[in-house]
């Protein structure tokens, strides 16, 4: 049988229908897992930890075979479909970028949590603790800056 654990696409959902200790029983009981990058990542499981033998593939080769597990890896998935993606952006962002536009940067991010966890850099601090772990530079929560 082949198993397909996808990335979520809904807003803050975090759950993943399959951990890597899951993936990992599914193969040894004989089935084909294909996980798409990042589905793991709300729930805080890395690529790596499905499977390590991941590497970037391209829409004119997306597939390849490692003990037994089909890799999908296309690194730029919308490219094969831009115009789609563009508006499937453009309609997820516009809201936002409307936001910011009519209520100003401060009152909008006190105003939509959602908007407020997208900020990365806020006055030269950086202020998303994952961003600063990944670049070594100190962490300054949003509310000590507005």
């Amino acid at each position: 049988m082949i198993i397909g654990i996808p990335k979520e696409i809904k807003i803050e959902e975090y759950r993943v229908s399959a951990t890597p200790m899951g993936v990992a029983n599914l193969t040894q009981a004989g089935h084909k897992v294909l996980v798409q990058a990042g589905a793991g990542k709300g729930s805080g499981f890395a690529d790596d930890e499905y499977v390590e033998t991941t590497r970037p593939t391209s829409h004119s080769d997306p597939v390849y075979v490692v003990d037994g597990v089909i890799h999908y890896c296309v690194t730029n998935i919308p490219a094969i479909v831009p115009q789609t993606s563009t508006m499937a952006l453009t309609n997820a962002t516009l809201p936002y970028a409307l936001n910011l536009a009519n209520k100003g940067f401060v009152n909008a991010v006190n105003a939509d949590n959602a908007l407020a966890k997208g900020v990365n850099v806020y006055k030269g601090r950086v202020i998303c603790l994952q961003v600063a772990a990944a670049v070594g530079i100190p962490y300054t929560p949003l509310a000590e800056l507005i």
